[in-house]
């Protein structure tokens, strides 16, 4: 399973990945919704943790971009979480961009392993 962590806070970054590796996952990182945009169409993610508010380019911009490719070149969609510390007043737009979840910071191991073994059981 091919996992894209994309945060411009490199702590997150480093923390999410520890998280994921210590359960057996390996992880890629993204700085910012461009780059992980660009790095999906190189190379298309299973599954993308990926913060709201970045500069360069928004994580709900980013989540569009990604499902218009997806669309375009008949891609199975993957899971993308919208990881962000303030609670979501409107999950729908979230919906609307392509999220299938929403995590809020700071994260616990258990919740990003929680949501991994939903979407992908057995696949470690």
């Amino acid at each position: 399973m091919k996992i894209l962590v994309v945060d411009d806070n490199i702590l997150n970054q480093e923390l999410i990945i520890a998280s994921l590796r210590k359960n057996g996952y390996t992880c890629d990182r993204a700085d910012n919704g461009q780059d992980a945009y660009e790095k999906y169409m190189k190379n298309p993610y299973d599954l993308i943790f990926m913060d709201l508010q970045m500069p360069i380019m928004t994580g709900i911009d980013s989540a569009i971009y990604i499902r218009e490719f997806e669309s375009e070149h008949g891609l199975k969609p993957c899971r993308i979480a919208a990881v962000t510390a303030y609670p979501v007043d409107d999950q729908q737009s979230l919906i609307l961009a392509g999220f299938d979840e929403y995590i809020i910071k700071p994260l616990k191991s258990t919740t990003l392993t929680e949501f991994v073994e939903k979407y992908f059981q057995g696949n470690a």
